[in-house]
């Protein structure tokens, strides 16, 4: 289940990136708001006591991120970093007994027109959704072999990786909110691990924070359910940002 939690988040990262490296002429944070912005982002993610007693949590690992990068127009999604990002957090991965897992972002932006170019710059997401794909179908094939400890074009004669992206209807707390479902469909020697994970993202003001809920076989996301996680995530942007320092 990690390893799709992983994937949206780091597919978050790259569609928030891309754009956002055009932004200019923005106006410099305050040392007053660079230092309030961490916690500030800190406050908006969700907790064990958002979840049932009987679900279970894990911190996020840094080692789960994948390393690929994307050739052509859409090596604009390679960045690093988020140009005009001032702090971001991640919550614990919230797992419930039948494998649902939901886990939530937030990202402070130096200004509203940084976070918005960050939000339009999921139409180049769109664009490259098929490289995206294929890169990540690579990876994947990769980090089996590497644990199998032989090559890929070895492992690729035992194992099949199918990868599927699709956009959502949003959840519409915000105008500005864009909502995608990424599945992985995997057979290794004839042992099937079917992964569906749902990302919802929303902007307030230059602030952005996402939901992630993943579901393990044929069974998917419950949108009633993200929805009251994003619930909670909206009202905790918006008092999270409004009380940061000018």
């Amino acid at each position: 289940m990690r390893i799709i939690v992983a994937t949206l988040a780091l597919l978050a990262a790259l569609s928030l990136a891309c754009k956002s490296s055009s932004s200019h002429g923005q106006t410099e944070p305050s040392d007053a708001f660079r230092q309030a912005a961490p916690a500030a982002a800190e406050q908006v993610l969700l907790t064990a006591a958002d979840f049932p007693a009987d679900w279970t949590s894990e911190p996020p690992d840094p080692d789960d991120d994948f390393d690929f990068q994307l050739e052509g127009e859409c090596a604009e999604l390679n960045l690093d970093e988020f140009p005009g990002q001032v702090a971001d957090a991640e919550s614990d991965e919230f797992t419930s007994p039948r494998d649902d897992s939901v886990q939530s972002f937030a990202i402070i932006f130096a200004g509203e027109d940084s976070a918005a170019d960050g939000m339009e710059s999921l139409e180049l997401l769109n664009e490259c959704s098929d490289e995206f794909i294929e890169a990540l179908r690579l990876e994947l094939l990769q980090t089996a072999a590497d644990e199998a400890g032989t090559n890929i074009e070895t492992i690729k004669e035992s194992v099949n990786i199918d990868v599927g992206f699709e956009e959502l209807e949003t959840l519409g707390f915000t105008d500005d909110s864009y909502a995608f479902r990424l599945s992985f469909d995997m057979d290794m020697a004839g042992l099937r691990f079917l992964v569906t994970g749902d990302l919802f993202i929303e902007r307030y003001g230059g602030m952005i924070g996402g939901v992630t809920y993943a579901t393990v076989g044929s069974r998917k996301p419950e949108r009633e359910e993200a929805r009251e996680y994003m619930e909670l995530v909206m009202t905790r942007m918006g008092k999270a940002y409004d009380a940061l320092p000018e």
